[in-house]
């Protein structure tokens, strides 16, 4: 009996360490609510929730001249930090990220574009121009966050006082 109640302890603190462990979509909220230093969010790391396709505009002979395939559940970290945006690497390079951000207070970040046509965004990636395939704009960032709030440390000082 007694190891039969072991057991189900051990369960239940597994299942409620697990059920606290989920990635949450980022937003502005979240970053007032828990007071997010730039310093805590360029420590974590966010994932993506869609899969985002990036390409390059057709060339004469019909052919597209590039594309860049970044899977859903991606990780990316931060390259910058704005007031209601973040730029988010995901590979390295010069100027290789795709930003993020809310179009409302209390939205999820999501891709953002230069313009957005018939469902295709526009972005700078790597310096050159690319096109965000349908449904891109709808790709939030998620990130865990219980990492997001430990990812700086508190500074803990211990003193032993002062005597003359």
């Amino acid at each position: 009996m007694q190891r039969i109640s072991l057991v189900l302890f051990f369960v239940s603190i597994s299942l409620i360490f697990s059920s606290c462990s989920g990635k949450v979509l980022f937003c502005n909220q979240m970053r007032i609510d828990h007071h997010l230093t730039e310093g805590q969010i360029k420590g974590a790391v966010f994932f993506i929730t869609r899969k985002i396709e990036l390409y390059k505009p057709e060339l004469t002979n019909g052919k597209e001249r590039g594309r860049v395939i970044i899977p859903k559940g991606t990780p990316a970290i931060v390259e910058r930090v704005g007031p209601d945006r973040l730029a988010l690497r995901f590979e390295p390079g010069s100027h290789k990220y795709l930003m993020f951000g809310a179009k409302k207070p209390l939205d999820s970040y999501v891709l953002l574009a230069e313009n957005w046509t018939d469902g295709h965004g526009v972005v700078e990636y790597g310096g050159e121009t690319y096109f965000i395939s349908p449904g891109g704009g709808k790709t939030a960032i998620a990130v865990y966050l219980e990492h997001l709030i430990s990812t700086e440390k508190e500074e803990v000082r211990r003193l032993k006082g002062l005597t003359y």
